[in-house]
C-alpha cells in the first residue's frame, strides 16, 4: 500500500468511529449489524463482551471480554 492509501484508510477509520459516536441507538444496531459485531452487556460483572467474525466463511466468532467503567 502506498502511504496516502494507508492514511486514507486511518482517516476512513476514524470517521468511521465519529460516526458510530453521534448515531442514536438504532443506527448503532444497524452499523453494528453491518460490521459483524455482537456486544453483549453482562451487568453482574459490569463488562460487554464484543464478538466479531472476522472471516466470512467462518461461523466461528471471537471475542474479547472488556470492563465498562463510567463513561463508556
Amino acid at each position: 500500500m502506498t502511504r496516502e492509501e494507508i492514511a486514507q484508510l486511518v482517516h476512513s477509520a476514524v470517521d468511521l468511529g465519529a460516526l458510530v459516536r453521534q448515531a442514536d441507538l438504532k443506527d448503532k444496531a444497524a452499523i453494528y449489524q453491518q460490521l459483524g459485531l455482537t456486544l453483549t452487556y453482562d451487568s453482574g460483572q459490569q463488562k460487554v463482551r464484543v464478538e466479531m467474525n472476522l472471516n466470512p466463511h467462518c461461523a466461528v466468532t471471537r471475542g474479547l471480554p472488556v470492563g465498562v467503567r463510567g463513561g463508556t
